[in-house]
């Protein structure tokens, strides 16, 4: 009965943290009819990246369930599938919000990228209601 239950909470738990998890671009957009999707658009090389990153993470951890989240570097395999719907900008990192199968889109520019409290202010008020 232990064993049972101590794998019943395992199970909870790992599904909670998988709605969370960084996903590819392509999973994201076969999802993105049901949830939004936040997209950071990184460069290695871009100044600040490491910061987004981090301030990613935290917004994630911030909000959850509401999105599904893509970390995006511009050298990544996956970037030629989004590089086919969407243009890159050249101040680098910023984040794309996608929504209804990227109908809706809104931009988060660097600055606001690198602050975690703008970053889920604006993400908050692109979510349907």
């Amino acid at each position: 009965m232990k064993k049972l239950l101590i794998s019943f909470l395992l199970m909870i738990i790992t599904g909670l943290t998988a709605n969370s998890a960084v996903m590819t671009y392509e999973e994201a957009s076969s999802q993105n009819s049901e949830k939004p999707m936040a997209v950071l658009v990184y460069a290695d090389w871009a100044d600040g990246y490491t910061n987004a990153l981090n301030e990613f993470k935290k917004t994630q951890k911030t909000m959850t369930n509401s999105y599904n989240y893509v970390e995006l570097n511009v050298a990544s395999k996956d970037m030629k599938n989004f590089n086919k719907k969407y243009i890159i900008c050249t101040n680098l990192p910023y984040i794309l919000l996608l929504r209804s199968n990227g109908k809706f889109s809104s931009l988060i520019d660097h600055n606001c990228a690198l602050n975690t409290s703008c970053a889920v202010s604006k993400m908050k008020s692109f979510q349907r209601k």
